[in-house]
């Protein structure tokens, strides 16, 4: 399939501009009526699928969000009768497969040419259909890739056939954790891979790119890593959020886009139900998954801008005096005593020790994740060709993106090559300051016991692990601020003028498109509405 190239322009470079990007919100579709639980981009990005727990999926066109012509969907597919948990694209051709808490799983075929100006969209009916083996039984996560020349594999004795030479396979995953390999052209299961059932439901997975193993993460925590050719589990181990807490939720996972040349997985967990208020456990942690090491982190905290500054010890005639050892720890003391717990992540910095006390504050678990080589750009790693891989790494030179959704509505674009250009895309209209960015060095076995240090599987060459924190400045003086007319007055204005603006509900889906327009977000929230985000300055 050909994509449809979009016109660029020439941008200046933003490695010397110190512009953040912005988001313009494009369109706003209002078709579901209940939660949206995926996204997926046709090969040629001409149209989106998106999938629902009202029961049916819904197909948009790219091409009329830009122009907004209607609002509504181009194709609606209602064969399902149970909630909608995911869908997936099948590589070159536009057909989907969608699966819903019922046990089925549908394979469907858009029909739409390209003769006009629009492309037209006249049918989609279901080609395949398949249904899990055990009752109660429903996939919950599923990705597709074509084997092509990959070479005949012996069947195994966890496989049925063996993996022909050519084949459209279909891998997915159940709530009685179970991974199979699905032929759609023949719809034999190929393989079938038995998790552990103490570990809990798998609730998502990520692909190798050159399709030889696979990583999934259940609904306690708990990462396996699997070899697809042979059908072998490898290895398995916890999170430091499930670690710290004993059950903390896997929302998503995705390969590292432009380091750790393919090892390094990118795994959003659940942070609500952490116990230590001292040193909760980070919203992304970066695994290694051939050493088993967490090598990055990624979390946020609140800290106090007005108790930030210690007091300067005062001679008897007012002025101030050289400060002592004794005064400064026990100025230290003071200040850290109004911030008994924190939020995000805490532990000793390469850099100058903090005296910014650190408040509490409810956390925001990322809730849907999108990751990919460079923003804007027609070379995202999940599009890319597995054998290529090596090459595009190098290539990269060090530049990525990530796109999170979190339960607190915000819509973040983080950039890996340089963290001080995160920024928040919507969700943040409100608040009275933005927050920043830095890295920061913490120990690997922070916020553990002496015995779970010693019992942990968390391992780290260097014995520390790079953290990446976004800080919210909070002023004490902000309270008596608001109470003024003159404040209230803006505050009211900037209500109205964003009430559309952001999510109403938690992100629960996200997708990356390059057509119509060159850097493109669709976002899906938990109230079942669709917004698709233009994003300019990312260059």
């Amino acid at each position: 399939m050909r994509r449809r190239n979009t016109v660029r322009q020439s941008f200046i470079p933003r490695d010397g501009t110190a512009r953040r990007p912005e988001a313009t919100l494009v369109a706003q579709l209002c078709s579901h009526t209940d939660a949206v639980t995926a996204f997926a981009v046709s090969p040629d990005h001409i149209f989106l699928v998106s999938s629902s727990d009202d029961k049916t999926v819904k197909v948009w066109d790219t091409a009329r969000l830009e122009r907004n012509v209607t609002s509504k969907p181009r194709l609606s597919y209602t064969q399902h009768h149970g909630k909608v948990k995911a869908v997936c694209m099948l590589e070159g051709v536009h057909c989907f497969a969608s699966a819903a808490d019922d046990g089925s799983l549908h394979v469907v075929r858009v029909h739409v040419s390209q003769s006009g100006a629009l492309p037209r969209y006249t049918q989609m009916h279901t080609i395949r259909e398949h249904r899990t083996s055990r009752p109660g039984e429903y996939i919950t996560c599923m990705t597709h890739f074509d084997s092509g020349a990959r070479p005949i594999l012996p069947p195994t004795s966890y496989s049925c056939h063996p993996i022909p030479e050519s084949a459209s396979n279909l891998v997915y995953a159940t709530t009685h954790s179970t991974i199979c390999l699905l032929d759609l052209r023949t719809m034999r299961v190929l393989l079938t891979m038995e998790h552990p059932s103490h570990s809990g439901p798998i609730t998502t997975m990520c692909l190798d790119k050159r399709r030889a193993w696979v990583i999934t993460g259940t609904a306690s925590g708990v990462l396996t890593l699997w070899d697809i050719r042979f059908g072998l589990m490898i290895k398995t181990w916890k999170t430091v959020s499930a670690t710290m807490s004993g059950s903390s939720r896997i929302y998503q996972c995705a390969i590292h886009p432009c380091r750790g040349r393919g090892r390094w997985v990118v795994v959003a967990v659940e942070t609500s139900r952490s116990t230590s208020q001292n040193d909760p456990p980070a919203l992304l942690e970066i695994w290694d998954v051939e050493t088993t090491t967490l090598v990055e982190t990624y979390g946020t905290r609140v800290i106090s801008k007005a108790s930030a500054v210690l007091e300067e010890p005062q001679d008897r005639s007012g002025g101030t005096t050289e400060p002592t050892a004794a005064a400064a720890i026990a100025a230290l003391v003071r200040a850290r005593g109004h911030s008994p717990g924190a939020q995000g992540i805490r532990g000793p910095s390469s850099e100058t020790p903090s005296r910014e006390p650190i408040l509490n504050g409810p956390s925001s678990d990322i809730r849907a994740l999108v990751v990919g080589h460079e923003f804007g750009g027609h070379s995202t790693i999940h599009r890319s060709a597995g054998s290529s891989l090596n090459s595009e790494w190098h290539s990269a030179g060090g530049r990525g993106y990530m796109v999170s959704g979190s339960d607190d509505r915000k819509l973040t674009l983080w950039d890996l090559s340089k963290v001080e250009r995160t920024t928040i895309l919507s969700g943040a209209e409100l608040d009275n300051d933005k927050p920043s960015y830095r890295c920061v060095l913490l120990p690997v076995c922070f916020g553990q016991s002496d015995d779970r240090r010693q019992n942990s599987s968390i391992s780290s060459p260097s014995g520390s692990t790079m953290s990446y924190v976004e800080t919210w400045m909070a002023s004490a003086q902000a309270g008596s601020q608001q109470n003024r007319p003159s404040q209230r007055m803006t505050l009211l204005t900037n209500s109205q003028q964003n009430l559309l603006r952001p999510h109403r509900d938690t992100i629960t889906a996200l997708a990356c498109i390059d057509s119509p327009f060159r850097c493109g977000i669709v976002s899906g929230d938990r109230a079942g509405g669709i917004k698709v985000w233009r994003v300019d300055g990312t260059d």
